[in-house]
């Protein structure tokens, strides 16, 4: 509102504009088609979390670990809608996908090593995917503990 108020004293009819401008929006989500939705995914980081970082640029999820990928459908306007997906994983024996049909949320768990696994949620319409290869699950951490020197016997 202080965006508004200090529009109108800067011009005395800086307020008609505002009101016409929000007629005009209101007048565009009424009359015009409906929106076409868009399925907005949000990839959360793997767990459990390592002590060291995954690279989320160019994905290499260890086998043992997951990650969650939270859909949120919203049309053009950014308004959320209702929707009802299928999910999908390209190699279902290393990284299969339980899913969430009320939230919209697939938790994909990475069990075995696979190159470009695509994990895919659809509505029929619109399409989200998240590619990333399952690699062999590496230490994230060596530990050695080293002894007090002592005086090795003579053989």
């Amino acid at each position: 509102m202080r965006a508004v108020e200090a529009a109108i004293a800067r011009s005395p009819d800086a307020h008609l504009d505002y009101v016409l401008d929000e007629a005009e929006a209101i007048y565009t989500w009424v009359v015009k088609p409906a929106p076409v939705v868009r399925l907005v995914g949000l990839v959360g980081a793997p767990f459990p979390t390592p002590e060291g970082s995954i690279p989320m640029a160019n994905p290499q999820i260890p086998a043992g670990f997951s990650f969650t990928i939270t859909i949120e459908p919203e049309d053009t306007l950014g308004v959320a809608v209702a929707d009802t997906l299928t999910w999908t994983s390209s190699d279902v024996v290393a990284a299969p996908v339980a899913v969430d049909t009320t939230t919209l949320v697939g938790t994909v768990k990475v069990v075995s090593p696979a190159t470009a696994v695509v994990v895919t949620a659809t509505d029929g319409t619109n399409t989200f995917t998240y590619t990333f290869d399952a690699v062999v699950d590496a230490p994230v951490t060596l530990a050695a503990t080293v002894s007090v020197p002592f005086k090795t016997p003579a053989a």
